[in-house]
C-alpha cells in the first residue's frame, strides 16, 4: 500500500494533542452555501462540547489548535466534496477530499483511518490513450489524474505511406497493378503503425517504473487498442485492468469519468476478493482470525500479516505511550507499567499493526457491511 508524503506526515506523528476534523464541506448541499454553513455550526458546537472534557494540563494547546482550526474552517471556500483537517504543535495538514466524510471530530493522536480510504490507495495507475499519430499518458490514483505531457509521442512516420502513391514498375517492364500497390502501401501502413506502438509500450514500461504504476487502462479506437496490446510482453498485458474508447483529444473531464471510475470498481472489487477471503477462510479458522480481541493479540504477537479495518470502526482503547501496547481494558501498562491513555481504537490498531510489520486495509462500502457483521475487524495470519 502506497502513501502520500503529507499523509506520512500525519501517520508519523505521535503527540496526543491534536485535533482531527473531517467536515462534509460539499458546495452543492443548500446547507453548506450562504452566510453560515452547516459545517461551520456543527464544528463550533462540537469545540464548545469537547471543551469541557478537556483536562487541565491539556487545555493551552486545545485552545491553540481550536483557535486555528476555527479560524481556518471560517474563512475556508471548499473546492471539493470533502476535508481532513490535523491541528497540532508542529503539525498542520489539509487534505481536501472528492467525497464528503462524515462529520468526525477527536483530539489526541491523529485519526487518520478515515483518511487513509482516500489517500493510502493500493496501486498507482496509469492511462495511456493511443492513435495512429499520437500517444498521451496520465498517471494518478482513483480520484486524482494528471498527464504527463512530458512523456507524449507523436508518430511522425504515420504519413510516409502517403508519400509513395506514384506508380512503380518491376523488373521486366511490367507495371505494379493498382492492387498490388494497395496491399503494398497497406502493408506499410501497419507496419508504421506497430512500430509506433511498439514505441508506445516502451514508453509505458519506462513510466511504469518511474512512476511507480502498476495498473493500466489503455484507450484509443479499437483497432489501435488491439494493435498496443499485440506489441506489449505478457507481464504489461497482465497490467491492463481496463479499456476505454477515447478520442486522443479528449479533455481532462470526459477522461476523469471514463477513467477513474473504473479505478473505483477495480481497488473496490480487490478489497471485496480480500474481504470473502477473510470470511471463507474464517469458517475453519485457517491462518485468520477475526473480531477485535483476536485480532489485537494476533497484531502485537507479531502474527498478522494484513490488517483489515472497517471504515467506520469507532471506540477508545488503551495505549502505553512508552512501549505501544495495546489493552482494551487495562489502565497500567502490562508490559512496562507504565500509565495508559485512551486513543481512539481504529488509530491504535492501525498505529500498532503498523509498528509490528503488518499491512492495513481501510474497507468500506458493500464489503466493509459484511466485515461489520462478523466483528468490524480481522486479520490474515503469518503462522
Amino acid at each position: 500500500m502506497m502513501e502520500t508524503v503529507a499523509l506520512r506526515s500525519v501517520l508519523d506523528y505521535h503527540d496526543a494533542n491534536v485535533l482531527s476534523v473531517y467536515l462534509d464541506v460539499n458546495p452543492a448541499k443548500p446547507a453548506n452555501q450562504g452566510g453560515r454553513r452547516a459545517y461551520q455550526i456543527w464544528l463550533a458546537d462540537q469545540l464548545k462540547n469537547l471543551a469541557d472534557s478537556i483536562v487541565n494540563g491539556e487545555k493551552r494547546f486545545w485552545r491553540d489548535q481550536a483557535a486555528r482550526l476555527q479560524e481556518f474552517v471560517d474563512s475556508f471556500r471548499p473546492s471539493s466534496k470533502g476535508v481532513v483537517i490535523f491541528s497540532g504543535a508542529g503539525l498542520w495538514q489539509v487534505f481536501e477530499m472528492p467525497e464528503a466524510p462524515r462529520n468526525r471530530i477527536w483530539w489526541g493522536q491523529p485519526l487518520t483511518v478515515p483518511l487513509r480510504r482516500y489517500l493510502a490507495r493500493r496501486h498507482r495507475y496509469g492511462l495511456v490513450i493511443a492513435d495512429q499519430e499520437k500517444a498521451r499518458f496520465f498517471a494518478g490514483d482513483p480520484y486524482v489524474i494528471e498527464e504527463l505531457s512530458t512523456a507524449e509521442l507523436n508518430n511522425r512516420m504515420a504519413e510516409e505511406p502517403s508519400r509513395h502513391e506514384t506508380t512503380s514498375f518491376r523488373g521486366g517492364g511490367g507495371v505494379v497493378a493498382s492492387g498490388d500497390r494497395d496491399d503494398d502501401l497497406q502493408g506499410r501502413a501497419q507496419a508504421v503503425q506497430r512500430r509506433f506502438m511498439d514505441s508506445v509500450v516502451q514508453q509505458m514500461a519506462q513510466l511504469a517504473t518511474e512512476y511507480d504504476i502498476q495498473r493500466w487502462t489503455i484507450a484509443g479506437q479499437t483497432e489501435n487498442r488491439a494493435i498496443l496490446k499485440d506489441e506489449m510482453p505478457p507481464a504489461l498485458r497482465d497490467a491492463v485492468i481496463s479499456e476505454r474508447t477515447l478520442p486522443s483529444t479528449a479533455g481532462k473531464g470526459e477522461i476523469q469519468e471514463k477513467v477513474l471510475s473504473a479505478w473505483q470498481v477495480f481497488e473496490l472489487q480487490e478489497r471485496t476478493v480480500l474481504v470473502d477471503k477473510l470470511l471463507q477462510q474464517g469458517e475453519t479458522g485457517f491462518q485468520v482470525v477475526m473480531g477485535l480481541e483476536k485480532t489485537l493479540e494476533a497484531i502485537q504477537e507479531g502474527r498478522s500479516s494484513l490488517v483489515l479495518i472497517d471504515y467506520d470502526l469507532d471506540g477508545e482503547v488503551w495505549v502505553c505511550p512508552q512501549c505501544g501496547w495495546v489493552a482494551l481494558a487495562a489502565q497500567e501498562c502490562p508490559v512496562c507499567g507504565k500509565e495508559m491513555r485512551l486513543v481512539h481504537l481504529a488509530t491504535a490498531i492501525e498505529r500498532r499493526a503498523r509498528e509490528m510489520g503488518s499491512e492495513v486495509e481501510i474497507i468500506n462500502g458493500e464489503p466493509a457491511r459484511k466485515l461489520k457483521i462478523n466483528g468490524e475487524i480481522g486479520a490474515f495470519l503469518r503462522f
